[in-house]
Formats: structure tokens, C-alpha cells, sequence
């Protein structure tokens, strides 16, 4: 008798399985779901199973994400130049090139560029999923703003709190 396996341990086989290798070249010049800046999923979730999406993309001077939670993923990100402030409960820290910070889910959490310069920032999101609001925020976003009671449902119907 071989040694025992744990339950996910098959499922994560299962899913590796059946997803096939993926290069993705940077585009970083593709617009993007936030104002002020532009980026490319370099993987989403039908690339890996479901496991996790990474996006690439920048943030403008003072742009960045309002203060939120979310109750279905962890986030993770990697700053590769510039100066992005973050908040993470009641930590608060500057990230510059080559740092990075883990957000686990149900932690309100905030990222914001608070340099005068570009922020280049790559953002792991796990499990895969997210992506799907940010791609209906692009569509909701085609003829301007859209309105705020539109956004509140869209991100409750992806498990995100603003706060």
C-alpha cells in the first residue's frame, strides 16, 4: 500500500493535468480595467485551471484601488518600479522596485501609486476568478464612468466589499 495522499493533492493534479504550457509577451501599452493606467492579464484562469490569474500592468501618479475586501481570493503584489503605497488591515508601508506584499482574503486592503512617476506592478490573484470583474468593469466603462450603484453590484456578485 503507498503512502496516503491528501484530498487536494489529486484535484491539483487533476487540474495541472489538463492545462498546457503558456508564453505570453508583455504588452504593457493595452489598456486596462483601472483609469489612468494600462496592463494585460498574462494569465487567467482558463490557463491554469482555475489555480490563479496574474495581471501586468501600471498605475498613474494617485491612482490606485480604494480602500476594499475581498471574501473569495488572496492577492499578492509585486512592485517593479516606482513607489505604491499599501495598506493591509492597520499596516501601512511603501513598496518600491523588487518588493512585495501578500493580502490575504477578508483583510481590507488598499494599493495606491503615491510617487509622481509610473508604478509598474505585477498582481497574482488566487484562486483564479477576479479577472471576470474587472472584465465587466471594462465593459461597463466603454462610455464613461459607470454609475457607482452598477459598480456595488457587480462587485458584490464577485465577493468584493468596498469599504
Amino acid at each position: 500500500m503507498g503512502p496516503s495522499r491528501l484530498p487536494f493533492e489529486s484535484c491539483y493534479s487533476w487540474v495541472m493535468a489538463n492545462v498546457s504550457p503558456k508564453i505570453v509577451h508583455a504588452d504593457l501599452s493595452a489598456p486596462s480595467h483601472l483609469a489612468n493606467s494600462s496592463g494585460q492579464w498574462l494569465l487567467r484562469g482558463d490557463d491554469t485551471g482555475g489555480a490563479f490569474a496574474l495581471h501586468s500592468g501600471t498605475l498613474a501618479p494617485g491612482t490606485g484601488a480604494p480602500l476594499h475586501v475581498h471574501t473569495r481570493e488572496d492577492e499578492t503584489f509585486y512592485v517593479i518600479a516606482g513607489q505604491v503605497e499599501a495598506i493591509a488591515g492597520n499596516d501601512r508601508a511603501t513598496l518600491r522596485g523588487g518588493d512585495c506584499i501578500f493580502l490575504p482574503r477578508n483583510i481590507p486592503h488598499r494599493l495606491q501609486n503615491v510617487s509622481s512617476d509610473i508604478a509598474q506592478v505585477i498582481m497574482l490573484i488566487q484562486p483564479a476568478g477576479l479577472e471576470g470583474f474587472f472584465d465587466q468593469v471594462e465593459q461597463l466603462s466603454k462610455n464613461g464612468p459607470p454609475p457607482p450603484e452598477a459598480l456595488r453590484e457587480l462587485a458584490a456578485r464577485f465577493g468584493l466589499n468596498p469599504l
